[in-house]
């Protein structure tokens, strides 16, 4: 019999991927393709069919590999952003499909009384703002009746994968708990919330755990992928969670830093704790006992790739000519799309960049972008740990952006703790791997998979002089959120 691979699909807001594994954890295949956001309504939306094709190309492209290496596809699991959310008729064919930026529902969400807004957050650990699904379902009901009536079911875009390759609908906590529609501790559904906002619950598609076998692969899914019959679909999580998964945190401890498109610190607790000032959310980790306190530090990565786009250089080669550039470095400041998070209210995503003249160089600024960066992280962990009442030592930093030596020893600097870095950004896949390999037999439990697959990793420390060069600077960041 050949070894086992495990196949993770991801479609985040930048872009959908497919990632393949061995059965010791070594990624063996790794190809991503945009995704394309259209402005429709006063909101964002892509085309599922266009996305779909895109992932069965890439499958395709990955089995090739596998073929190669003589390994038979075990298990496929899915993972995507977080808020996004796909609305179908009742034949399941899509109607709207909507990423995480979406922001349409902003006036619904403003709508909603004082009052059941907090009683919304105490149960579903989310302050119902614009993004999430209950204010969408309110738009819809409000500017598209006649679309709104066709809607059969809803789900979130990781479970939206799953469907298409099993034809089964069925939502997790870890992405379900991202709707404000939520109860945190029955981690399912809530049907008081629903009902409190006079939305329809049987939209809503059946709960189970993250790692559940959801069953096999239908026809036409193995024949349009070119995946083995005998594969069988697991039940994923949402982009964040699987990545803190994939760092191996399961249990209260330091942190983990998930630096993407946006940068959420996430730190596990053993139960459910809200922050009395309603401040951060509180989320479902893929165990089904843990949860994560979150206190988002915002556009991080969405910014950089703004810049990189703006002066037309690649992320590598602006992280590569800064070291060439010193003297400016203390006097640019870059405020651009971070905050210390407040769940009543989205980060926003403009910003200044002060202290430049005719002759600042362009690696002064981008140091400053990330100098910003590493501010937001620190000023989100120790809101952390204003709510757990604790002191962490080190942080775990994972994410496209843990990539870059000098974005991740900024980090460090910055936040004045060890930083144990992921250095190849695939925990997010790694986290639902992890997930397919427990499902198919290959490890007995999480943390067993977590021991064994959670990749390559390395301490960096905070180089003294810096640290104590950087508390000012982010004593002045702090004085401006």
């Amino acid at each position: 019999m050949p070894d086992k691979a495990f196949l993770v699909i991801d479609v985040g807001t930048g872009g959908a991927k497919c990632v393949f594994f061995d059965d010791e954890g070594s990624r063996i295949f790794s190809e991503k393709a945009d995704v394309t956001f259209e402005f429709v309504d006063g909101g964002s939306q892509f085309d599922p069919n266009v996305v779909w094709n895109d992932l069965r190309l890439l499958i395709r492209a990955g089995m090739k590999e596998c073929d190669r290496r003589n390994l038979r596809v075990a298990a496929v699991s899915s993972t995507s952003m977080r808020e996004g959310n796909v609305f179908y008729d009742k034949n399941g064919k899509e109607l709207l499909a909507v990423p995480n930026i979406d922001s349409r529902a902003i006036q619904e969400s403003r709508a909603i009384p004082e009052a059941l807004a907090e009683e919304i957050y105490r149960k579903s650990g989310h302050w119902p703002s614009g993004i999430f699904l209950v204010n969408r379902l309110g738009w819809l009901k409000t500017h598209k009746p006649s679309l709104n009536r066709r809607v059969a079911s809803v789900s979130m875009i990781n479970d939206w994968v799953l469907f298409k390759l099993s034809g089964k609908l069925s939502s997790e906590p870890t992405n379900g708990c991202e709707t404000a529609a939520f109860d945190l501790a029955k981690r399912t559904w809530s049907e008081e919330i629903m009902k409190e906002l006079r939305l329809d619950f049987g939209v809503l598609p059946e709960m189970n755990e993250c790692g559940t076998v959801l069953g096999g692969l239908t026809n036409v899914a193995s024949a349009s992928t070119g995946l083995p019959r005998s594969a069988i679909v697991v039940v994923g999580a949402a982009d964040t969670e699987a990545a803190v998964l994939g760092c191996g945190v399961l249990e209260p401890g330091n942190p983990v830093a998930v630096a993407g498109t946006t940068t959420p610190v996430q730190s596990v607790t053993t139960n459910v704790v809200q922050d009395e000032k309603m401040r951060t959310w509180t989320c479902c980790h893929p165990l089904p006992n843990r949860w994560v306190v979150e206190s988002n530090a915002g556009a991080t990565g969405l910014v950089f790739n703004w810049w990189s786009k703006l002066v037309g250089i690649e992320y590598r080669d602006l992280d590569d000519e800064v070291p060439q550039k010193a003297r400016e470095y203390m006097s640019v400041q870059a405020r651009i799309g971070t905050n210390v998070m407040n769940s009543r209210g989205m980060h926003p995503l403009q910003g200044l960049i002060r202290g430049i003249g005719p002759w600042t160089s362009r690696a002064s600024i981008t140091r400053a972008i990330l100098e910003d960066s590493a501010f937001a992280v620190r000023g989100n962990l120790e809101q952390i740990e204003d709510v757990l009442k604790t002191k962490f030592t080190a942080l775990s930093f994972c994410g496209g952006c843990a990539k870059s030596d000098l974005w991740s020893q900024l980090t460090a600097d910055v936040a004045n703790r060890k930083l144990i870095r992921f250095k190849l950004g695939d925990a997010t896949a790694r986290g639902a791997a992890m997930l397919s390999s427990v499902a198919s037999g290959e490890h007995r439990n999480l943390h067993a998979a977590a021991k064994d697959l959670k990749g390559d990793r390395s301490v960096l420390s905070p180089r003294k002089r810096k640290a104590s060069e950087y508390e000012q600077k982010y004593k002045n960041w702090l004085g401006q959120v």
